[in-house]
């Protein structure tokens, strides 16, 4: 499967060499977790140069595929 963090979400994501999932509750900005994706290029920067991140609430990404994920957010990592 393929997807790409576009425009619409924060920046679009040119080129990425690293990604992670959260998949637990973080706050009110991402109850159901967060999808990170390390961003090579930031057109925004006064050089346009400069690395980032891109943080999606992991629900978009997960319900964006063809086959929709689960999301389960039951479990407790400091349990």
């Amino acid at each position: 499967m393929r997807f790409g963090i576009g425009a619409s979400e924060v920046d679009e994501v040119g080129a990425t060499d690293g990604i992670e999932v959260a998949n637990v509750a973080l706050g009110d900005a991402f109850p159901r977790g967060v999808f990170v994706a390390h961003d090579g290029y930031n057109p925004i920067a006064p050089s346009g140069d400069r690395q980032n991140v891109k943080l999606v609430p992991w629900e978009r990404v997960a319900h964006s595929m063809s086959r929709s994920l689960t999301l389960d957010t039951d479990w407790d990592p400091f349990d």
